[in-house]
């Protein structure tokens, strides 16, 4: 289900607790989409009820959607629309998406958004369009969002979302580390080679 705003969350997660509660222990693993502006006790009860967080990071600077909720609903309560490491820190498991078509999915892009908080475009990224930059990630939870915990929420995580044996070799090589360089490089990495169930699919 697709959520924006407090009220929605909170109505969301409500119906998600009636659902297991009237299933049982069976393996649901519900999932929010966008989870926009939620409240302190709702990031805990996401958290304590296994219902999964997908979010996208795309959206977590200052672009121009972010001046459209500020004529909307204020700028303190604009900036404080993404939660992340809230969410994080009280154990939400978190997901990366781009709901596409509405916004592109480059997942370079995303990373450097949500460990940045700010613009990773040309021509923005020395310009101040952080969006409550003490929300950010670390580069490695990021990575993890984006496999091993997609992984996870389409129940794929015995096949993919991690390099073991016995996995899918589903891969892709980068030409830069994206644990150590520079935050503002992330989304200047290019595809070497993209590997599907062990074979090279794709040559950079």
């Amino acid at each position: 289900m697709h959520a924006i705003g407090d009220g929605a969350v909170k109505r969301t997660i409500d119906s998600y607790l009636e659902a297991i509660e009237a299933n049982g222990d069976r393996d649901h693993r519900h999932t929010i989409t966008h989870v926009c502006a939620i409240t302190d006790e709702d990031i805990q009860r996401m958290a304590d009820n296994d219902i999964i967080a997908s979010l996208q990071f795309l959206w977590m600077y200052g672009d121009p959607l972010y001046e459209l909720e500020v004529s909307y609903i204020g700028k303190e309560r604009a900036a404080a629309m993404y939660p992340v490491k809230k969410m994080h820190e009280a154990g939400v498991h978190i997901t990366g998406a781009s709901d596409t078509p509405v916004t592109p999915y480059v997942v370079t892009d995303e990373l450097e958004i949500g460990i940045t908080r700010n613009s990773p475009f040309e021509g923005e990224e020395e310009t101040d369009m952080t969006r409550w930059p003490a929300q950010a990630l670390a580069p490695y939870q990021k990575m993890e969002i984006y496999t091993k915990n997609s992984a996870y929420q389409n129940f794929m995580e015995d096949m993919v979302g991690t390099i073991e044996v016995g996995k899918k070799a589903d891969i892709v090589v980068l030409d830069k580390n994206l644990l150590d360089i520079d935050h503002m490089e992330i989304n200047e990495s290019k595809v070497l080679y993209t590997v599907s169930d062990g074979r090279i699919v794709y040559k950079g």
